[in-house]
């Protein structure tokens, strides 16, 4: 997973910085191709 999110919160989704840390939410966006 520390490929996708990258070395710093730059990569992190828009939504993600509004919504608190939900693993189930970010399962949604990162299983997504």
């Amino acid at each position: 997973m520390g490929r996708l999110m990258g070395s710093g919160p730059a990569t992190i989704p828009p939504w993600e910085h509004a919504r608190p840390p939900d693993p189930e939410a970010r399962n949604t966006w990162i299983a997504r191709p």
